[in-house]
């Protein structure tokens, strides 16, 4: 079983992630294309795969030189696998030769690096020992980037290309008279020792392929330690460039995230608005947890905060947060409100009932469910009953829930109930007086800026915060809908 669909990776940001992730060799890049999650019951494999990823972590700030030459010779290395695969029973050309040969070079390059490292490098990094291929492709040892089906390589094939050209200078140095008379038997000659040439030349390389074939397990078995170790760095190098830390791994099915950073929006507000993101605590177990506020309160990107964690840490990554504390999930599914499906032809309602259907249908124990703004693209009563019955059904199974909702008043008593401060702590005339003047866009960004993201626990006795009605009315909304909205609500409050 999948831990998450493909469509459930793009939309809480894990795609985006991995894009991120760059190996700079070809046996690094399979390797991160065939990258799976850990799931519940294998958290001793999670955890050695995390002490891995610390040890190349390490290394890569300690290491800065050795590093630096290691990239050197990733970027330099061609995947040659299939070439190793077919050399047990078939002749390689002169050129997989040489590339069998470049490859040779890199890998004792790469040994002369790990020595050069000492114990920093875990060793199940460490390369097996092929230097008699490297040999038998290098009679002369020089050991250059190069290759020739050389002389020495058979003594028969030397002799044969020394007769051809001590017969080709007695060609040229004859007088051109006796050149036209000779030319027709010496060439005849010295055609029928560059065939003979060239089929001892095939005798050496069908010697040397099967050289090959006989290392090919190890030299195998060596790609794929090069594949891991880049992969390894290429997670290194991207925990560093994000902050992440290494998360706690758990029997229990909770999620404890504090600090936390939703990267694709911190990436967004730094790169395009030069703005900091907010970092968010957030502590999930099973059971419903419910996150409400206004529609600028960044409720999606807590709850896509949630999952991203969840899952970075189930495929072996650090996380960007502070600390977390994972325990691993059978199965992830979101559900993000307000959509269209073109195909099927379903209103966005009827399409948020269908993927309603199939999260339930498909999330069993340990799953890890976050749905967000459910109902909201229905009228309000019915919304809001909606979302308080499937509160109530999500309550009694075993899983993690998250969701959000505008909704007030829709959690029962045994859900955990979570409230973004979003304008509580803001200075109203401050504010005020910072968008006047603004123009339409500028207002909503300064607003923003004013917005605190960060969660906090409310009990059902609190009073709900207006936030909805409080950035209407700053953002210039008629007074007289915003007064006639404030006595509905305390109407009803009433």
């Amino acid at each position: 079983m999948k831990l998450a669909t493909d469509k459930t990776k793009r939309e809480i940001g894990f795609s985006e992630v991995l894009s991120g992730i760059e190996p700079l060799t070809p046996f690094g890049r399979r390797r991160l294309a065939e990258l799976q999650p850990f799931m519940p019951g294998e958290e001793g494999g999670l955890e050695e795969a995390l002490d891995s990823l610390q040890a190349i972590s390490r290394m890569l700030g300690a290491q800065g030189e050795a590093v630096g030459r290691l990239r050197r010779v990733f970027g330099e290395m061609k995947d040659i696998s299939y070439t190793f695969e077919r050399s047990a029973g078939e002749t390689l050309s002169v050129v997989e030769l040489f590339e069998v040969k470049a490859l040779m070079l890199q890998m004792e390059c790469l040994g002369e690096i790990f020595r050069d490292m000492g114990g920093d490098l875990p060793e199940n990094f460490l390369l097996e020992d092929v230097s008699t291929l490297l040999d038998v492709l290098d009679p002369e040892g020089n050991r250059l980037p190069t290759f020739y089906i050389y002389d020495v390589f058979s003594e028969k094939l030397a002799r044969l290309r020394k007769e051809k050209k001590a017969l080709e200078r007695k060609l040229r140095g004859m007088e051109e008279a006796l050149r036209e008379t000779a030319q027709a038997g010496m060439q005849a000659e010295i055609d029928g020792l560059a065939a003979a040439a060239e089929e001892e030349e095939l005798e050496v390389q069908g010697r040397l392929s099967a050289q090959v074939g006989a290392w090919a397990p190890q030299s195998l078995r060596n790609c794929r330690r090069i594949g891991e170790l880049d992969f390894v760095m290429a997670k290194g190098a991207y925990a560093s460039e994000n902050a992440c830390t290494r998360p706690q791994i758990v029997q229990a099915h909770i999620l404890h995230v504090e600090e936390g950073r939703y990267l694709p929006a911190e990436r967004l507000l730094l790169r395009e608005k030069g703005r900091a993101y907010s970092p968010v605590d957030i502590r999930l177990q099973e059971g419903v947890t419910c996150i409400t506020g206004a529609n600028m309160g960044g409720k999606t990107i807590s709850m896509k905060l949630a999952g991203l964690v969840a899952m970075m840490a189930q495929y072996g990554l650090f996380v960007p947060c502070k600390a977390a504390v994972v325990g691993l999930s059978a199965s992830v599914h979101i559900l993000i409100g307000d959509s269209q499906d073109v195909q099927k032809g379903l209103s966005s309602f009827g399409s948020e009932m269908d993927g309603l259907n199939k999260m339930l249908a498909a999330g069993g124990e340990r799953a890890l469910l976050f749905i967000d703004e459910i109902a909201g693209s229905t009228n309000p009563a019915e919304g809001r009953a909606l979302t308080k019955s499937l509160i109530r059904y999500l309550s009694a199974r075993a899983c993690i829930s998250l969701i959000t909702t505008h909704f007030d008043r829709v959690a029962d008593d045994g859900a955990v109930r979570l409230q973004v401060r979003g304008l509580a702590d803001v200075n109203f005339e401050q504010l005020a007086a910072a968008l006047n003047g603004a123009e339409a866009q500028e207002r909503v960004e300064l607003l923003a800026r004013y917005m605190d993201y960060r969660l906090e626990p409310v009990s059902s006795e609190r009073k709900i915060p207006r936030d909805a009605i409080r950035i209407a009315e700053i953002l210039g909304v008629d007074p007289q809908i915003v007064e006639g909205a404030r006595r509905i609500l305390e109407e009803r409050d009433h």
